[in-house]
């Protein structure tokens, strides 16, 4: 795969950008300079305190440049915007007595429960079609309660009307041909919210934008974005919320956490609780048709946003407790299981065709799988508990933790504990 004639990391990110601290910006640009690696418009974010510099051809030729100014030799290995940024940094670390700016990629995220997109893959599968509906949704617990869904754009679904909000630009487009099963993804989600909430309100915020215009030009395969992109959307747009629903995931080489993410996660208010999704990569070694691109040793990556500190990571669990075949196993990060198997909820009504699948029509319902859905039945929970002025989410979270199954199945095997939430 490549973006902008580049090839790319087998963990997906923006090729041609690099994100600094502010305050390091000069410096960074400086060194650039020296190396004669040309840049673009620098973007600051004031609420991150981050800039990103996008690097004009930042192919091996701009990594041999900067490698000449580093000491103790060039950097071998990696793509060239990994031998990038080792360059800076030993060349930093050599002059200022091993200080090195706070530096990383922007990364790309993409759905949990993507049907092929470019950032995630995993055992979750493609949404079923059914003929079962809830019935019609009536005012009860998670009254007053602000629920952010960040994912894709909302098909605009009876059962869903009066119950979320959002600005045109977060609501789904009737195309003329199908929809890619991914464009339903946010509203399964947001079904899932309300069902355990219905009182509450789902503030949409569409972070992965389906497929530009016919003729539009575009970088990233659809449902995708950078994590730059996201974080600004989840510190400005997150101020105002009680929870937020994150349903979407990348990867690192090195499992360090992508610094974007993780600087928007701490500047969002301590109160506010934020669910992620623990991804559904975890049985890829078992399947001979999972996708070639991922080496061995991929089902054990932690998944971000769900890995970083005070984010609530949701794994799948089966009816009786047990994960999915498909959540990662044994891994501390993930915080709680919830169940996450063949959970009905809101869907299109319309064409629906998986990449390189058969189409398919749908009737606005849809069962699916994956720890997508599992994060959104919980925030949904937290929701519901949740009582402005009265009960914070916080504390709501800290009840549902009391009450959740055995945290353990051996001595050795960790599993973390089961919060048996069922769809009503």
């Amino acid at each position: 795969m490549s973006l902008n004639g580049q090839p790319m990391s087998r963990y997906p990110y923006v090729q041609d950008d690099i994100v600094v601290a502010s305050p390091h910006q000069r410096q960074v640009l400086g060194v650039l300079e020296e190396a004669n690696v040309c840049v673009g418009q620098v973007e600051d974010s004031a609420d991150l305190d981050l800039s990103r510099i996008p690097l004009l051809h930042a192919g091996e030729s701009a990594a041999d440049a900067l490698d000449a100014l580093a000491p103790h030799g060039p950097t071998q290995a990696g793509d060239p915007l990994t031998r990038i940024l080792m360059a800076l940094r030993r060349h930093f670390a050599d002059r200022h007595g091993g200080w090195v700016p706070t530096m990383g990629k922007n990364r790309l995220l993409g759905p949990v429960s993507g049907g092929g997109g470019a950032v995630s893959h995993g055992g979750g599968g493609s949404p079923k079609r059914t003929r079962a509906r809830w019935k019609p949704r009536v005012a009860g617990p998670g009254r007053g309660v602000r629920v952010g869904v960040f994912d894709t754009a909302l098909f605009e679904h009876p059962w869903l009307s009066g119950g979320w909000t959002g600005g045109q630009s977060d609501r789904l487009p009737r195309p003329d041909g199908p929809y890619l099963e991914e464009a339903g993804h946010g509203t399964f989600v947001t079904g899932l919210v309300l069902n355990q909430a219905p009182g509450a309100t789902v503030q949409v915020c569409c972070v992965l934008p389906g497929p530009p215009p016919a003729g539009t030009p575009s970088a990233l395969q659809p449902y995708t974005a950078s994590c730059w992109e996201v974080a600004k959307k989840i510190v400005s747009a997150g101020r105002d919320l009680d929870i937020l629903n994150l349903s979407l995931l990348c990867y690192t080489d090195d499992g360090v956490p992508p610094l974007v993410l993780a600087r928007a996660i701490d500047r969002l208010d301590p109160d506010v609780v934020v669910v992620a999704a623990a991804g559904n990569h975890g049985d890829l070694h078992r399947r001979p048709d999972g996708p070639r691109r991922y080496p061995a040793g991929h089902e054990n990556l932690p998944a971000y946003p769900a890995a970083l500190d005070d984010v609530v990571a949701v794994g799948a669990a089966d009816r009786h407790g047990r994960p999915m075949s498909f959540t990662p196993a044994g891994k501390c990060w993930i915080d709680l299981l919830v169940f996450g198997d063949d959970l009905l909820s809101t869907y299109l009504s319309g064409p629906v065709a998986p990449r390189g699948g058969r189409q398919r029509k749908f009737s606005s319902w849809a069962r699916w799988s994956g720890s997508s859905f599992a994060a959104a039945l919980l925030s949904g929970a937290v929701a519901a508990g949740t009582e402005p002025g009265r009960v914070s989410a916080r504390q709501s979270l800290d009840e549902i933790r009391r009450n959740a199954g055995p945290a353990s199945v051996g001595p050795n095997d960790y599993t973390p504990p089961f919060v048996d939430l069922r769809v009503t």
